[in-house]
């Protein structure tokens, strides 16, 4: 026999309406404190959102709020830029262009290829 779900649909509901709180009252909205304040394991917050439109997009605006608000704060040097550049890199922000090297070295091989095939007709 199987444990009930902690997690009805209406706690799920919850959940995203103190979320939605949440981003209103606090400058920097950061998941994991959400996620400690409201004693649910982080993972679990983003497992619950994978079953609820509601809660993924409360999350959703927890990161936008976020992500607006450190690139502002750091513009304005409120905040120090090593800081904000670590917490948008969480976010998914990049500062600098990655190459597949193995992608390359494919297309030269090949165009190597097609050079000898030429020279030897």
């Amino acid at each position: 026999m199987s444990r009930p779900c902690k997690y009805t649909d209406d706690k799920i509901n919850d959940i995203a309406d103190a979320m939605n709180k949440y981003i209103e009252s606090v400058e920097i909205p950061i998941a994991a404190e959400f996620a400690w304040q409201n004693k649910i394991p982080k993972s679990t917050l983003y497992n619950l959102a994978e079953k609820s439109d509601k809660l993924l997009e409360s999350i959703k605006r927890l990161t936008d709020k976020k992500e607006a608000q450190l690139e502002r704060m750091c513009l304005n040097k409120e905040i120090e830029k090593t800081m904000a550049i670590f917490s948008l890199k969480q976010l998914g922000w990049k500062d600098k262009t990655e190459i597949d090297a193995n992608l390359t070295v494919g297309i030269n091989i090949v165009d190597d290829v097609k050079q000898c095939k030429n020279k030897s007709e």
